[in-house]
This record gives structure tokens, C-alpha cells and sequence, in this order.
């Protein structure tokens, strides 16, 4: 599989995925139809992933709670999904310690 493969592309060949997968949605646009698309297919491959807000430094406080809240109310309805949502800027490095402990503690087990 290609270093360059879409998350449908990865679904549907269940073989080259690894354990988990990180599905970045853009907190400023939310969950947009390929999102939705994409999490689905993982869902259908039973590939856990964890979602992960971007760019949150460009939302004012009351924006990022309306996104964090959004996104995970749309996580809620897709079974492969982790519970918890990471909101991430990497202009900022907000978030990413988090993300980054996870992703670990998923590649150790």
C-alpha cells in the first residue's frame, strides 16, 4: 500500500492497517462528509482510531467547545471510534503531548 493512501483506500485493505488509526478532522470546518466517509469505512474494517481536532488555536474558547462537542457527538455514532478526542494546533503545540502519549501507549500494547 502506498505511503500515500486514503483512509478508504487503508479500510478496504484491512491487511496493511496497524491496530489503530489517527482521523485529523479540521475543527474549524468540523466533521465534513469525507470525514464521515472515512470513519465509516474503519468502523466497517473494525480498525479503532481516535479522533483528532487541528487547528483549534484559530477557534475563540466558545468555538472550540462547539467543535469539541460537535465531534464527539458524531464519534459517539461510530463504533471503532475512542471515546476521547484529542483538540490539537500544531502552530501552537496545544494537545499534541496527549496525542502523542496515546499513540504510544496503543503501539506498546
Amino acid at each position: 500500500m502506498a505511503a500515500t493512501a486514503s483512509p478508504c483506500d487503508l479500510a478496504a485493505d484491512r491487511t496493511s492497517l496497524p491496530g489503530f488509526f489517527v482521523k485529523l478532522v479540521d475543527a474549524r470546518r468540523g466533521a465534513m462528509d469525507t470525514d464521515k466517509q472515512a470513519m465509516g469505512l474503519l468502523d466497517q474494517a473494525a480498525v479503532s482510531y481516535v479522533l483528532a481536532l487541528t487547528k483549534i488555536d484559530q477557534l475563540s474558547a466558545a468555538d472550540r467547545v462547539k467543535a469539541e462537542d460537535e465531534i464527539t457527538k458524531e464519534s459517539r455514532t461510530h463504533t471503532a471510534a475512542y471515546p476521547e478526542i484529542f483538540a490539537t494546533s500544531a502552530l501552537k503545540s496545544l494537545g499534541l503531548d496527549a496525542l502523542k502519549a496515546h499513540i504510544a501507549a496503543l503501539a506498546a500494547t
